[in-house]
């Protein structure tokens, strides 16, 4: 099986979770896109090998306060990871723990049910081929990762999406910071539904933001 975490078609919810049967089938999938983590083993090694863990546990805990049933189901993970001063003992914990949050979340993508480019207007698709080997893998763009020390430069005085939702009140936040480093923070502090880099990135594709090093 194979899993995205990608952007959500939900104002409210920055990720959505899917799942696979093949990376070829990932191709046709507009909501997956170079931001996405994606992955396909039953442990999470590429987890490991592909993302820091600030990454991980970012997208951790963005998934799981935004989700109800989640946050119940793994309250115990979260009071532990609070104990811990927001951090878990390691990145090999930080991947577990998330691949432990995929499986619960996660929905098996269908062509048929995909909406189309109106309701998802800021994804893009990967491009996913066949390698010789049995093994088949996807063959996306190398994952850009925002410099924590990136000036954050504001081109709007409102963000041009719809108001009342989380993602305008996350896309606010990202604009009025002057770093990717203090964006990151105030997003993961929200309470409740906290964000995180999907916003930045959100930002930047509405035209909101523009990133200088």
């Amino acid at each position: 099986m194979h899993y995205a975490i990608c952007e959500s078609n939900n104002e409210n919810s920055p990720y959505q979770v899917l799942s696979f049967t093949s990376l070829a089938s990932m191709k046709d999938c507009q909501f997956i896109d170079q931001y996405s983590m994606v992955y396909s083993d039953k442990e999470p090694r590429q987890l490991i090998d592909n993302w820091q863990q600030d990454e991980l546990e970012g997208t951790w805990l963005s998934i799981l306060l935004n989700s109800k049933k989640a946050h119940q189901r793994f309250f115990t993970d979260l009071t532990t990871y609070r104990n811990m001063k927001n951090k878990f003992q390691n990145k090999e914990i930080a991947a577990q723990k998330l691949h432990e949050l995929v499986l619960f979340c996660v929905k098996p993508w269908k062509k048929e049910n995909q909406m189309n480019d109106t309701d998802a207007p800021y994804a893009t698709t990967i491009h996913v081929d066949q390698f010789n080997n049995k093994a088949q893998k996807a063959e996306k763009e190398v994952r850009p990762r925002f410099e924590k020390t990136a000036k954050i430069v504001s081109l709007m005085v409102d963000p041009p999406i719809r108001s009342g939702t989380n993602r305008y009140r996350n896309m606010q936040v990202v604009m009025g910071c002057t770093t990717v480093a203090e964006a990151m923070e105030k997003l993961r502090a929200l309470d409740p539904s906290p964000g995180g880099g999907v916003d930045i990135k959100i930002a930047v594709k509405a035209g909101a933001i523009k990133l200088e090093e």
